[in-house]
């Protein structure tokens, strides 16, 4: 899984980075076909929006979070995230 971060406008610790990179990997306990992944920081007014966009075969999964602490944008889009890739396995095996 390739992970790309994104920070255009905001002020992000290395020690972060790292959790970025520590935690994304927890999405693949629930699908295994992860193609990349990539997060967006944008410090907006008093708060963080982080976008997390995961390439999946033949498809994109997206979310957004915004909140006042960084940490908690990455954990509520992590959270996000896995619901997103429940419903998404749902739906492509009902097509099948």
């Amino acid at each position: 899984m390739i992970i790309d971060i994104q920070i255009p406008n905001a002020e992000v610790s290395q020690d972060f980075k790292d959790q970025i990179i520590e935690k994304l990997p927890k999405l693949e306990q629930f699908f295994e076909n992860i193609l990349a992944v990539t997060v967006f920081i944008h410090q907006e007014g008093i708060g963080y929006k982080l976008d997390l966009k995961i390439a999946v075969k033949n498809d994109t999964l997206f979310v957004s979070e915004t909140k006042e602490h960084l940490q908690d944008a990455l954990d509520s889009a992590i959270e996000a995230m896995i619901r997103v890739i429940k419903k998404y396995k749902e739906t492509t095996l009902q097509k099948k």
